[in-house]
């Protein structure tokens, strides 16, 4: 079985999910190929299709093309460029937009789809079109399995809806647009893709169950088929450590309360950094005899690019480690850590909140995104009620103190529901009953 995903890069959190997802594949024998528009990894099963100093997709080791043929074909991608900046100077979105502009051509990618038997799209925002889907379909005849790595697939064009459910109809008047009108840009992209979309053999995956739901409730997608399926964490990277050469290696302090925050950006509205700050506001009244919550006996640990965030007047210490993009450095931190503090308002996951979880790291999160799935189990955390900061505070207050007078043992066994094993045997059970392909490995042992 030959499969072909497509994802815009691999370095984000999603682009991490999409790549794990590749490699449990190729764990279970099947012949797995990424297409990227940027490529990061040093993988020669990961392509990426010819822009700035690439070569041919169907020939990934051959020469590099001329300077001058690289000048015509960059063109295409420079005037698609052009088009985005005109139509975000129009519209000018609040929020990552996607223009659904193609970054690539079909005519490029017939080597690899011809002998597709399964095409999986991922978080692909300027990089592929739906027409251009529509054309990698009927190349390749294949089913398509879409991963909803956040809500674009279904919206006008926005990744984040932040409550707005225009989703439902078809868009128009986007809260996310200064210039709003009922024939604004999300209603015109909701339409290309209505167009485009329609009657395609599209089945989707479901990381959490709250993303299933709103997929459901989608004017575009509501009847298609929805799994759920976990995103993954490598069992190989993500394995235990004892928290003192953990701490050792990252060098952080041996004998303080050590609560963890991470995102791409700690200053992005959506990840909720202003209210970890609202919350640890809180816990000074919080502190229980034996005094815990203080500078001299518990820290916030934050990875990720700080910009505006700023937790300098917290009444507990706060260690910057910066960007981490090494998954061997966040394994250290989460078996380092106490608790992971998750205050994400509008997200589909995050990830984080699975590698804890993989790591048995106990987690505090608002009940959003793929926290409810997860933090249900016994001794995975606390859920909030969304988005109060003191119920939050008492939440990590309650968890700090637990393990004050009650210290976790951590298991030598990972949990299975995220393993990438699992997450293999799901997408190939999947990938079997949409391909009638009898070949798909038997994982069940």
């Amino acid at each position: 079985m030959n499969v072909v995903h497509f994802s815009t890069r691999l370095s984000d959190g999603a682009g991490r999910a999409t790549y794990r997802l590749h490699k449990g594949l190729q764990a279970a024998g099947i012949s797995s190929t990424i297409v990227v528009k940027h490529k990061e990894e040093p993988d020669d099963s990961v392509i990426q299709l010819f822009r700035n100093n690439l070569s041919d997709p169907a020939n990934p080791h051959g020469q590099k093309k001329s300077p001058i043929k690289h000048a015509i074909g960059s063109l295409p991608f420079l005037f698609r460029e052009f088009q985005q900046r005109k139509l975000f100077s129009r519209w000018q979105p609040k929020t990552l937009f996607n223009y659904n502009l193609p970054f690539a051509s079909v005519s490029t990618l017939d080597s690899l789809l011809t002998s597709a038997d399964i095409v999986c799209l991922h978080s692909i925002q300027y990089f592929l079109s739906t027409k251009l889907i529509r054309q990698i379909q009927a190349v390749s005849g294949a089913p398509i399995v879409w991963t909803m790595m956040d809500v674009e697939p279904f919206t006008g064009g926005c990744h984040f809806h932040e409550g707005c459910e225009g989703f439902v109809q078809r868009c128009g008047n986007c809260p996310q647009m200064i210039s709003r009108s009922e024939d604004d840009l999300s209603r015109r992209v909701w339409n290309e893709k209505y167009r485009d979309l329609t009657n395609l053999p599209i089945t989707f995956v479901a990381p959490t169950s709250n993303i299933k739901k709103l997929i459901a409730k989608s004017a575009l997608f509501g009847n298609n088929r929805t799994e759920r399926i976990p995103l993954s964490v490598s069992e190989i990277i993500f394995r235990p450590i004892e928290k003192s050469v953990a701490r050792q290696a990252l060098g952080l302090p041996l004998n303080k309360n050590l609560i963890v925050f991470g995102a791409f950006n700690l200053s992005d509205h959506r990840k909720g950094g202003h209210l970890l700050l609202e919350a640890l506001g809180h816990l000074s009244a919080l502190d229980k005899p034996g005094h815990i919550l203080n500078q001299e006996s518990a820290a916030l640990v934050t990875i990720g690019t700080r910009n505006d965030f700023d937790a300098r007047n917290a009444p507990i210490d706060w260690i910057h480690l910066g960007k981490v993009n090494d998954e061997r450095i966040l394994n250290l931190l989460y078996h380092a850590a106490d608790v992971y503090a998750c205050p994400s308002v509008d997200d589909v996951g995050p990830l984080m909140i699975n590698e804890a979880y993989m790591c048995q790291l106990p987690v505090v999160a608002f009940n959003s995104g793929v926290a409810p799935d997860l933090i249900s189990a016994k001794g995975a955390g606390r859920l909030v009620e969304c988005f109060d900061t003191n119920l939050f505070a008492q939440a990590l207050s309650s968890i700090l103190h637990s393990i004050a007078t009650n210290p976790l043992e951590g298991s030598n066994t990972l949990p299975d529901l995220c393993s990438s094993a699992n997450q293999a045997k799901q997408y190939l059970n999947l990938f079997g009953e949409l391909s009638g392909r009898s070949e798909v490995p038997d994982m069940s042992s």
